[in-house]
C-alpha cells in the first residue's frame, strides 16, 4: 500500500470513527442534610420521661399494644386527643421527644409520674 492510500485510509477512519475523548471526573455533591435546633422538651424531662419509659415498655419507644403505644404507653385516644397526629398517626411512630411531649400536654403540668411505681397518668 502506497503511503498516499495508507493517509487516506487513516483519514477517513478518523472522519467516520471519531477518537474517543477522556471523560472529566465531576465532583457531585450531596445536599446538607437538614439539621433543625429547636428541642420540644428539656433535656431534664427526656431524662425523667425515659425513666418512665422503662417502667412502662422497658424503654421500648415502638412499642404497639392493644391499648397502649410507644415507650409511655400513651393510650390511642389521648395520643389523638392531645395533638399527637401531628408528628405521627400513632405514638409507636413518633420519636421519643415527640411522646414526651404529648405526654406532658395529658399530664396537664402535673410532675412526671413515679417511675418507681409506674404511677398512671
Amino acid at each position: 500500500m502506497s503511503n498516499t492510500l495508507h493517509a487516506m485510509v487513516v483519514a477517513l477512519v478518523l472522519v467516520l470513527v471519531p477518537p474517543t475523548t477522556t471523560a472529566k471526573a465531576v465532583k457531585v455533591t450531596a445536599p446538607a442534610p437538614v439539621v433543625t435546633t429547636t428541642t420540644l422538651v428539656s433535656t431534664q424531662d427526656m431524662a425523667d420521661w425515659n425513666k418512665v419509659a422503662w417502667c412502662e415498655t422497658h424503654g421500648n419507644w415502638k412499642h404497639q399494644g392493644a391499648e397502649y403505644e410507644g415507650g409511655l404507653g400513651i393510650m390511642a385516644w389521648n395520643w389523638v386527643h392531645f395533638g399527637g397526629t401531628q408528628y405521627s398517626p400513632h405514638a409507636w411512630l413518633a420519636t421519643p421527644e415527640q411522646q414526651v411531649a404529648i405526654a406532658i400536654k395529658i399530664q396537664h403540668g402535673l410532675p412526671t409520674p413515679d417511675a418507681g411505681y409506674c404511677g398512671s397518668w
